[in-house]
């Protein structure tokens, strides 16, 4: 605490203008220091797109890059202050203190392309969260298509010989009944042999 009390004080000695640099310089610090952190955290969520069953996946994603747009906004708001100062008709800066200023705008321009290069692979992780998704649901759909075409025809002749209508085929001999589950359990079969042989099983 001292420490940084002294160092105020020998900025504030040195003029207003360097005083704000050096506020200015140690908020640009900790902008590093957050793009680190956003950086181990985009890592991080890179890595959980591609685990599956994690629901909370496209919040955290969006949470972050609402984040990230809104520290851009802000640093895209400061480079345009300390840009105004660097100009001579707006405020009229010491060659010294000029040189800090122009350290100081380079600093920010190289954040903002930081946090820009951030949003945009953002949004490349949720369209490829989204994909993985999709990918996911059309699965399932597939998978829920073969179980319907193989209980299908299962159903049609189950349904038609609980009707207990006379003149069905059968419905006298005594051996029916095993014949038509023989029937439904080949043709059962033969239906999954088939979408073995296409790859959808």
């Amino acid at each position: 605490m001292k420490q940084t009390v002294d160092s105020g004080a020998r900025a504030a000695n040195q003029g207003p203008d360097f005083l704000f640099y050096t506020i200015l310089s140690h908020v640009v610090d900790s902008y590093f220091s957050l793009a680190d952190t956003y950086e181990a955290g985009i890592d991080s969520l890179e890595e959980t797109i591609f685990k599956p069953g994690n629901t909370a996946t496209l919040e955290k994603l969006l949470s972050v890059r609402r984040n990230v747009v809104g520290t851009r906004r802000v640093l895209s708001y400061t480079r345009e202050l300390v840009a105004s100062m660097l100009r001579e008709d707006f405020y009229d800066l010491d060659d010294q203190d000029e040189r800090y200023y122009r350290d100081a705008h380079f600093e920010l321009s190289h954040l903002l392309e930081i946090f820009e290069t951030f949003r945009e692979f953002l949004a490349d992780l949720r369209d490829s969260y989204m994909s993985m998704v999709s990918l996911s649901l059309n699965e399932v759909m597939k998978k829920l298509t073969v179980v319907g075409t193989i209980a299908l025809p299962l159903i049609v002749v189950s349904g038609i010989y609980g009707m207990n209508l006379a003149g069905l085929p059968g419905v006298g001999d005594q051996n029916a009944g095993i014949l038509a589950i023989l029937g439904m359990s080949l043709f059962t079969l033969t239906i999954v042999a088939y979408f073995r042989m296409v790859r959808w099983l």
